[in-house]
């Protein structure tokens, strides 16, 4: 756990929104979580007792969170054991509306995060063969899960049949600077790489497989571990309807490779298979054959990482002068342009 101190008027903040639950939170001691990139997370210690307040970033939409809170409830109700409970306020409501942002109140899961998406230097393999069999069984639980409520949902296949229009519309708002360089260089390999998999999608019918809740951000950063075994799992903002397949890319795409250095961006062919080996193992009986799936994960993980250059090219239009943006731009950049897919499903 990557904790942090916050300030006075930080803490007084925090403590009125838990006094707004029926919990005797009298002198709790509170630390940020300073892992994740987007929203605040909050770990809030009474005597024993551990538990995390989440507070979603404004712009958040806030249907999604009510999303967010049905599937967490929904895994309860399967036996899922490697997730958070949500409780609710005095109000009886799962979402807490303070300073206009949303908070979210959980239990805490036991086991701390040995790595990130962007610093896998504590992942090692059985570490990785866990977190995908998570994957595998997450995937097997949700599989009925309904949601009657429209939110915005995009699939992968969104991206790539809107490729060129959205790298078009993300790379127009980078000012000039290095990272905006660097993609006017791949642009036209990115444009051909979005093509050619979009043409995939469609001979595949990618779109038409069924469809069931995925949490699209499954990586090693939004896992607690205990040893060498998912302890739990967290961190369901991206979570959407599409093909159990995309989570299986969405896994591969932030763990299987070298992060910075000469390496960056390059997947590691043997981390790879392990990964769909134990996910294999965990689903069991699938209505795919091996040889096909690991054929659509390859579709479906080219169509990821798309995603995460437009991510990463909205994250440096906003940090167009620090090192971490263009590290992090040409991290995916690099994925795009510099791996042969083929080889690593071959």
């Amino acid at each position: 756990m990557h904790e942090t101190a916050i300030s006075a008027e930080e803490r007084d903040r925090i403590k009125k929104i838990l006094s707004l639950y029926d919990f005797p939170f009298n002198f709790p001691r509170i630390v940020r979580n300073t892992v994740g990139y987007i929203n605040k997370t909050y770990i809030i210690s009474e005597k024993k007792k551990k538990y995390v307040l989440r507070e979603s970033n404004s712009n958040t939409d806030p249907k999604h969170i009510y999303l967010e809170v049905e599937i967490l409830h929904y895994l309860a109700d399967c036996k899922f054991k490697l997730t958070a409970k949500v409780y609710p306020n005095k109000k009886g409501k799962y979402l807490t509306i303070y300073g206009r942002k949303y908070y979210m109140l959980q239990s805490f899961v036991e086991g701390k995060p040995k790595a990130s998406w962007n610093n896998l230097k504590g992942l090692n393999i059985p570490m990785l063969e866990s977190l995908f069999s998570v994957c595998a069984v997450f995937a097997k639980t949700v599989a009925k899960f309904h949601y009657v409520k429209k939110i915005e949902n995009k699939t992968l296949y969104y991206y790539v049949k809107n490729g060129k229009k959205l790298f078009s519309q993300h790379f127009n708002k980078i000012p000039k600077s290095k990272g905006r360089d660097l993609l006017s260089m791949s642009k036209s390999e990115i444009f051909d790489f979005i093509e050619k998999n979009k043409a995939e999608f469609e001979k595949f019918g990618y779109d038409s497989f069924p469809k069931q809740i995925v949490h699209f951000d499954l990586h090693a950063g939004n896992a607690n571990y205990i040893g060498n075994k998912v302890s739990g799992i967290f961190d369901f903002d991206w979570a959407r309807f599409d093909s159990r397949i995309s989570d299986i890319a969405a896994t591969i795409s932030q763990t299987c490779y070298y992060f910075g250095g000469k390496k960056a961006g390059l997947y590691k062919r043997d981390w790879i298979n392990k990964g769909l080996h134990a996910y294999f193992k965990a689903y069991g009986k699938s209505e795919l054959s091996h040889k096909d799936e690991r054929q659509l994960v390859k579709i479906a993980l080219k169509a990821y990482n798309f995603f995460q250059v437009l991510w990463c090219m909205d994250f440096y239009q906003d940090n167009t002068k620090g090192r971490k943006g263009y590290e992090i731009l040409l991290q995916f950049n690099n994925i795009i342009v510099k791996n042969n897919y083929d080889k690593l499903f071959a």
